[in-house]
């Protein structure tokens, strides 16, 4: 086991059995089974979200474009594991919306093409920053990450939007 970064009890380290980086310390196996269910329970939201944009008669290829981003981006921002190329089921899911025509689809796209293109840099050219805890590696993280929970709140807004607008029609 190779430690990278050690500070205060907290490490990030490269585990030779498993071929990936980990983090330990305080905490971390709590939260990371806390994590399960945060998963679980949003991706329950979403569902019930969209069962009631179904009721309300929203169209089926608007209403599986918003699904399936915000189920995407549930396993992608909740998940105890992050790892670059997750980045490409945003890009799969934001091209589907694209394909449909899908109303209010404009943030999705520029804000995936922006936490792209961090990740791209993230991901290979500064993860030796990340890794030793230089603040630009660091920062480069925090603010890919907050686009892509941007979208997934933007995505959460539009499936609510969707099933108030079409019952209050009816």
């Amino acid at each position: 086991m190779q430690i990278i970064f050690n500070v205060a009890g907290a490490k990030i380290y490269y585990d030779n059995e498993i071929l990936t980086f980990q983090v330990s310390g305080f905490g971390v196996t709590e939260v990371a089974s806390i994590m399960t269910l945060v998963q679980f329970s949003a991706l329950a939201i979403t569902i019930w979200l969209g069962f009631r944009a179904k009721k309300a008669g929203v169209d089926k290829n608007t209403l599986f474009a918003w699904i399936f981003l915000t189920a995407t981006l549930d396993l992608l921002v909740f998940n105890k594991v992050g790892s670059p190329q997750y980045e490409l089921w945003v890009i799969g899911a934001a091209f589907v919306g694209v394909l449909f025509g899908t109303a209010n689809w404009k943030p999705v796209v520029w804000l995936t093409v922006f936490s792209s293109g961090l990740s791209w840099l993230i991901f290979p050219i500064f993860y030796g920053d990340l890794l030793d805890g230089k603040p630009f590696g660091v920062s480069l993280l925090i603010v890919r990450n907050l686009a892509v929970v941007a979208i997934l709140v933007w995505s959460n807004m539009q499936l609510m939007k969707l099933g108030k607008k079409e019952l209050a029609l009816k």
